[in-house]
């Protein structure tokens, strides 16, 4: 698995660096709560993540996009009373003490989400367009399409800071096994994405 960093004085270069070089494949689903991109289990598609705020090692399993129907409220967190146009999750699980990702969600210490909120910019994100133009092809709740290629990097922000807390997944069974890791700087996506 290529290994991503968290390190307070060195997350931008070696998180970003690591998953710019590194692209992923997976399946993109209308959940009917949300568009996922479940990457596909294999070798050659494995990230994981370690140290920072989380002392295991955990590997990406999903992305998750959250939006609204109003441009001022698609994000499940806010900041200060404030919410973003969408918020993307980065979901890993504990390889270290789990075999998968439904073993991991059940159990302590299972999860880590990296919490990428985004905002309206005057420029479009290439990746971020590569995931939207898929919206059009998953309208209906179940709905999947197969995708390339996807560069992670390009979806995270430039910033070495981080917010962090131990709390729970945001939908329906919300276990509390999820150690938080949420982007102090916003992904700049155009109105159109």
């Amino acid at each position: 698995c290529l290994l991503l960093l968290f390190d307070i004085l060195s997350y931008l270069i070696v998180f970003t660096l690591l998953f710019f070089l590194f692209k992923v494949d997976g399946i993109v689903l209308n959940t009917g709560r949300d568009v996922t991109l479940n990457l596909l289990e294999s070798k050659s598609n494995c990230i994981s993540i370690l140290t920072g705020p989380i002392s295991y090692r955990y590997r990406v399993s999903q992305l998750k996009i959250h939006f609204g129907t109003l441009d001022s409220s698609g994000s499940e967190h806010t900041i200060s009373g404030q919410y973003f146009t969408a918020e993307v999750h980065i979901l890993a699980y504990n390889s270290d003490l789990y075999n998968n990702f439904t073993h991991a969600i059940h159990s302590p210490h299972g999860l880590a989400t990296v919490a990428i909120f985004a905002t309206i910019g005057d420029k479009p994100n290439n990746e971020f367009e590569v995931l939207s133009k898929e919206f059009q092809n998953i309208l209906f709740k179940g709905q999947e399409r197969n995708i390339s290629e996807i560069l992670l990097a390009d979806l995270l922000p430039q910033t070495e800071r981080y917010m962090t807390y131990e709390g729970s997944l945001t939908q329906p069974g919300c276990q509390e096994t999820v150690t938080w890791i949420l982007l102090n700087k916003p992904l700049y996506v155009t109105k159109e994405q």
